[in-house]
């Protein structure tokens, strides 16, 4: 009495492992990248709300870059800091560009490194 058995297809304890941990893996990037991300949406905003002030153009480069620390340390953005932040004025416009670096641990000595810049604010001059 021959059995006709179909072939087992499936997932074995040592593939379902592996899943998990990939699908770990990805989960914990998620959770660290997340606030990264945030934190780069709080610097965009608190540049296009400077960009969106009236005498912008009048104010000194060290007075754009306290205001906009000022904004910044309100919104708990923690990655930016002064020397991350460039004033120029160039061709009869005002720019201001926020280049900077977060760092997250991930696991032991893994970072996680991610470098934002940002553009936003070019007003024209008085």
């Amino acid at each position: 009495m021959a059995k006709n058995y179909k072939k087992q297809r499936g997932l074995t304890a040592i593939g379902f492992v592996l899943l998990l941990g990939l699908i770990a893996f990805f989960a914990a990037l998620a959770i660290k990248l997340t606030p990264l991300y945030l934190e780069h949406f709080e610097v965009s905003s608190v540049l296009k709300s400077v960009a969106q002030e009236s005498d912008i153009g009048s104010k000194s480069a060290a007075d754009i870059k306290d205001s906009i620390m000022k904004k910044l340390s309100i919104n708990d953005v923690s990655h930016v800091t002064k020397d991350d932040i460039e004033v120029s004025k160039e061709d009869g416009k005002l720019r201001v560009t926020i280049s900077y670096e977060a760092r997250v641990p991930m696991v032991g000595n893994i970072d996680i490194v991610a470098n934002f810049k940002d553009n936003k604010i070019e007003a024209p001059l008085p």
